[in-house]
């Protein structure tokens, strides 16, 4: 069993955070997404990390991300579930870090459940973007074609 934790970065933790549920950010930069999630196999993708915030309802703050490998196995703190599991968060940040490159590396991706609700898709963004992209939950593979610039 691996679980490992990313601390918000400086310019997050300071940062307004996510409140109500509204967006839960990762706290972590695609850049370092893409690197955890490169040696894991097949087992390893098909389970599903998490964030763990503090606080509650409008007081509610994600604060850091955790690597779950092994669904059998959880973290201890308050967390809520990524909407997708680790094999798909894998190749949606590929295609983000292919079409958007080096000008995305280090953006943080959030996820926004609140959107146009849209069975089988999850819509993210990167932080202060403004995007809102949607990607197929059980896949992570872009709705449609990723287009414009960062």
């Amino acid at each position: 069993m691996q679980i490992q934790g990313f601390q918000a970065t400086q310019k997050v933790a300071k940062a307004a955070q996510s409140r109500s549920g509204a967006e839960m950010s990762t706290c972590t930069s695609l850049n370092t997404l893409a690197n955890e999630f490169k040696g894991l196999d097949e087992k390893e993708l098909a389970a599903t990390s998490c964030v763990e915030f503090t606080g509650f309802g409008a007081e509610k703050q994600y604060s850091q991300f955790h690597l779950i490998t092994d669904d059998n196995c959880g973290v201890r703190c308050p967390n809520d579930k990524l909407p997708m599991n680790n094999g798909a968060v894998k190749t949606m940040v590929g295609n983000l870090l292919n079409h958007y490159g080096d000008k995305a590396r280090k953006k943080e991706l959030t996820f926004l459940p609140q959107g146009i609700p849209s069975p089988g898709y999850t819509q993210v963004s990167l932080s202060g973007t403004g995007l809102g992209l949607y990607f197929e939950t059980a896949t992570g593979k872009p709705m449609g074609k990723l287009t414009g610039s960062l």
